[in-house]
């Protein structure tokens, strides 16, 4: 997580922009086809270095869109007149009223910086207040976490388990089957951590590497999901990055790891689309940077949200990921808990494209997934009685969660099985195939209230996707 202290705050300066128009500008047309407009001549970017050196920044890193740059707070407040917040996040931002100074600097080589902003996971329930978890824990401490079990728990409730629940139902067997089950694909995932040493990742043959530090999920988010992921794909090298600060996770995918495809399950705490969104610069920085991927025939995929609406879920150049749901009877029907919208942001885009599997309300507790033991997500759901509750224990290291932040892994793991088959596949291609692999949902409603149809529609997209379709 970056930002969370005073003593070094993190942000992105546009040095400027090859074709006139500020990357940080609201009417960007920020588009994979047109990204090197929003480049930077050499010489503009070294005199930028050297004008943000005087002010008293130290530089992190140079790319093709920005400067990473990093200072005390106090230095920002002196050079940018920038002051900073802690909202409900534990990142410091910049205050409502001196946001906008970071974008007038006053500087004709400078076209303003941007702070890494707040995200939050499609799949978890939000914690409650700082102020009530600590009063919590005063009153009853904890129960010492125990060695988590390689299966889960015994569930009185219609549920699904990993791996064989998510192979069978999205139809990749027969083409594992076959001999195709992601080897040879680099996939990177962008989420709260990755704690792979639990037993239920043992064995099975993962080729998995965490960045810095490794095996640490408080959240439990990422290493749940992940298992979707790999259920699909099990022989794909599996990168997991860490979410604090999305810009620098796309650059490393793409610029350190090379990865084909990058898996989010995230979006912007406040929405980003949508009538009444709301909209700050790092945003647009985060959307060049994904538009610079697909740029570099890397496929990004993006979860369609929960109730949210967000622009990284309605980029046109990423595949965006709703809910379907299969009840025990094997009906499909849209997952009253996933999202779909038709994007303000994006004139003529909708969301979902296609969709994976995910749970209803209230809680969508659905797929049974392991997570660290003790982690937020295992304490959250834990006990009750279903739906309001998985029946599990705070501390075993399993609970049954999904959202799509389990289906966005899922159709992610049949891109890298559709790229293990045929590397020489790109985005148009797997795009197509992808829609018209699809099983039609036509039963059901999304969160927003969009009912399923024949046909395309706007709760399902294409529908459900089949893996052994798409992989033809």
């Amino acid at each position: 997580m970056v930002n969370t202290s005073k003593d070094r705050i993190v942000a992105y300066v546009s040095p400027r922009s090859i074709g006139g128009e500020s990357l940080f500008s609201p009417t960007a047309k920020l588009m994979s086809a047109n990204i090197g407009a929003f480049y930077s001549e050499a010489v503009v970017k070294r005199k930028a270095r050297a004008k943000l050196v005087e002010m008293g920044f130290t530089i992190e890193h140079v790319s093709e869109l920005s400067i990473r740059i990093s200072a005390p707070a106090a230095v920002f407040e002196r050079k940018m007149g920038v002051k900073f917040e802690k909202q409900e996040s534990t990142m410091y931002v910049p205050t409502a009223a001196t946001c906008m100074n970071a974008l007038q600097l006053g500087s004709e080589l400078l076209e303003g910086a941007a702070f890494p902003q707040p995200i939050e996971l499609h799949g978890k329930k939000k914690a409650a207040p700082k102020k009530a978890v600590k009063k919590a824990a005063a009153k009853k401490k904890a129960p010492a976490a125990t060695p988590p079990s390689a299966t889960p728990p015994a569930l009185g409730y219609y549920h699904l388990q990993v791996p064989h629940d998510i192979v069978t139902i999205m139809n990749a067997g027969p083409v594992h089957a076959a001999g195709f089950r992601g080897k040879g694909v680099k996939v990177a995932m962008i989420d709260s951590g990755f704690n792979w040493s639990h037993p239920y990742f043992s064995g099975k043959g993962y080729k998995l590497k965490v960045a810095s530090p490794a095996d640490v999920d408080p959240v439990g988010h990422g290493t749940g999901e992940s298992a979707n992921l790999l259920a699909i794909a099990p022989e794909i090298e599996l990168h997991g990055l860490l979410m604090g600060d999305a810009v620098a996770a796309f650059q490393t995918a793409r610029d350190v790891l090379k990865v084909k495809v990058v898996s989010n399950s995230w979006g912007s705490q406040l929405p980003t689309d949508g009538s009444f969104g709301t909209w700050d610069p790092y945003w647009s920085l985060v959307l060049a940077e994904i538009r610079q991927c697909v740029q570099n025939d890397m496929v990004v995929l993006f979860s369609a949200g929960n109730g949210h609406v967000s622009a990284t879920a309605s980029c046109p150049d990423v595949i965006s990921v709703g809910g379907v749901y299969r009840d025990e009877n094997n009906q499909l029907q849209a997952s009253d808990y996933a999202s779909s919208f038709k994007s303000y942001r994006f004139p003529g885009r909708q969301v979902p494209d296609v969709c994976g599997l995910c749970g209803q309300k209230p809680k969508a507790i659905y797929i049974a997934l392991p997570i660290p033991p003790g982690c937020e997500i295992d304490k959250d759901l834990a006990g009750g009685t279903w739906p309001d509750g998985d029946e599990t224990k705070k501390n075993d290291g399993w609970s049954a969660f999904s959202g799509t932040s389990a289906a966005c892994p899922m159709v992610a793991g049949v891109v890298a099985l559709m790229l293990s088959k045929d590397p020489a596949l790109k985005l148009p291609q797997i795009r197509q195939q992808l829609e018209s692999s699809c099983r039609d949902v036509t039963a059901g409603h999304s969160s927003m209230g969009d009912p399923a149809g024949p046909g395309r529609d706007l709760a399902t997209g294409y529908g459900l996707v089949d893996a052994a379709v798409a992989c033809q």
